[in-house]
C-alpha cells in the first residue's frame, strides 16, 4: 500500500491550507492503491487496503467525476465498472449534471449501494465531492464488512488527504462557499477538513 512509502505521516501531518510537496504526492497517486484516471479525483481501488478481501478491480471509491476526460471514462469501463454511485446530497445533483458514460449506470441513492453489492454483476464506483465525507464512511462500512481490521480501515480514510491535494484550493475554496458560517480560521472548519486517521479508528 501506498502508506508503506514516503513518509505518509509527516504529510498528513501538514495543515490543510498548506500545500503538500510534489514529488510525494505524485509519487504516492502512482502507487496503489491509487489509479491515474484521468480527470478523477481521488480515486482508488479499495481491496488494497483489505486484501485479499474483497476483490481487486471490484469496488472503487472516488471524489468527483465530473470532471472525467473521454480516455478517462474509457479507462473506467476497463476493469468491468458498471454503476457509478453518487452520493452527493440532492441539491448538489440538481447543479451537476450526471456523468454520462456508456454501459455504466448511474446511481444517486446512498442506500442502493449496499443492494448493489449483494445483487448485480460487476464493478462499481461510489462517489461524492471529495471522496472523503460519505464515500470515507461507507469504504469503512465495506471493508469493516469483509473483514478489515479498525488500523486498515483508518489507514485507507487518509489516503484522501493524498489523494485530494490538486485540488485541495478548489475544494477549500468550494467548502467555504457553501458553509458560510464558519470562517477559514475557525476550529470548527479546520476539523472538518482535516483527514484524521484517529478519527476513522474511533468510529470504526
Amino acid at each position: 500500500m501506498a502508506t508503506a512509502l514516503y513518509g505518509l505521516p509527516t504529510l498528513l501531518a501538514q495543515d490543510i491550507f498548506h500545500p503538500l510537496p510534489v514529488d510525494p504526492v505524485a509519487n504516492i497517486l502512482s502507487h496503489p492503491s491509487f489509479l491515474p484516471l484521468p480527470g478523477a479525483l481521488n480515486f482508488r481501488d479499495i481491496a488494497h487496503a483489505a486484501h485479499p478481501h474483497p476483490k481487486p478491480n471490484l469496488i472503487y471509491c472516488a471524489g468527483a467525476l465530473t470532471n472525467l476526460t473521454d480516455d478517462g471514462k474509457r479507462h473506467l469501463t476497463d476493469p468491468g465498472v458498471t454503476r457509478v454511485y453518487d452520493l452527493c446530497s440532492k441539491p448538489k445533483r440538481a447543479h451537476v449534471p450526471a456523468i454520462e458514460i456508456a454501459g455504466v449506470r448511474t446511481v444517486g441513492v446512498f442506500g442502493a449501494v449496499l443492494r448493489g453489492f449483494l445483487e448485480e454483476d460487476g464493478g462499481l464506483v461510489f462517489c461524492c465531492t471529495a471522496g472523503k465525507g460519505r464515500t470515507g464512511v461507507l469504504a469503512a462500512v465495506v471493508l469493516g464488512i469483509v473483514g478489515a481490521p479498525r488500523s486498515v480501515i483508518a489507514a485507507d480514510y487518509v489516503l484522501t488527504r493524498i489523494g485530494t491535494e490538486p485540488a485541495r484550493e478548489v475544494l477549500l475554496a468550494f467548502l467555504l462557499a457553501h458553509n458560510p458560517g464558519l470562517g477559514k480560521e475557525s476550529r470548527g472548519f479546520r476539523n472538518f477538513c482535516q483527514t484524521s486517521e484517529e478519527v476513522m479508528e474511533f468510529v470504526s
